[in-house]
């Protein structure tokens, strides 16, 4: 399950080149956790380490954070498929700080509450699928989820690459061989070569066995 850790405001005036923090909680049913996407994916992977009950994440670069979206990261949490539904998550986000605390921020918290069996698929039943883009429209990064099945041949050959409305490929994100399972990727809007693509209408191609799936992405500068 995906939890995004969302700002109240655009942060590019305030000089934020650094952030860090720590989400709690007291589950068992949350088996990992890690940090990916938002506007952090400016400074690339970030530093993160799990522990049961909590995981604190880092992340620092020479670029200060931009706008155009408020979604400063986004938390991937994996959640046991035994959990029963109608199980409530309180979440902590227990400390943030940008840069060494200037700006000063206040946090919020939240919970995840699972309502079907859907939030928390067996891993056994994943179907071929490609999600949506987050955030979509996208202005520097955009995180792209799929599911490749399980099958009997172990790793295969899967393509996922974003298209020019012309049919042109403008950047592969994954050629070669990938495990079965639910995974993701993020785009930095950038060709094959590392240039800045330009604003427009793109489409993103999965293809895994002679099967493809299209989703249509917007960029915006």
């Amino acid at each position: 399950m995906r939890v995004p850790l969302l700002l109240d405001r655009y942060i590019n005036g305030l000089n934020v080149f650094s952030a860090q923090y720590m989400l709690s909680y007291s589950s068992p049913w949350i088996t990992a956790a890690f940090g990916e996407g938002g506007l952090m994916a400016a400074w690339g992977a970030p530093n993160a380490h799990y522990t049961a009950g909590n995981v604190r994440i880092a992340g620092a670069g020479a670029q200060k954070l931009g706008s155009g979206q408020l979604e400063l990261q986004y938390v991937d949490l994996t959640i046991s498929p035994s959990t029963p539904i109608g199980t409530y998550i309180p979440l902590t986000l227990t400390s943030f700080m940008f840069n060494e605390g200037k700006p000063n921020a206040q946090i919020v918290n939240g919970s995840l509450s699972i309502v079907s069996s859907v939030d928390v698929p067996p891993a056994q039943a994943a179907e071929f699928s490609l999600g949506a883009a987050e955030p979509n429209p996208a202005h520097r990064s955009a995180r792209i989820s799929f599911t490749i099945p399980a099958s009997d041949a172990g790793g295969e050959r899967v393509m996922l690459a974003v298209y020019g409305l012309d049919g042109r490929r403008v950047r592969a994100l994954i050629d070669g061989s990938v495990g079965a399972g639910a995974r993701s990727v993020t785009w930095d809007t950038t060709d094959d070569a590392g240039r800045g693509v330009s604003a427009g209408l793109y489409f993103y191609r999965l293809e895994w066995r002679g099967r493809h799936l299209e989703r249509k992405i917007a960029l915006v500068r």
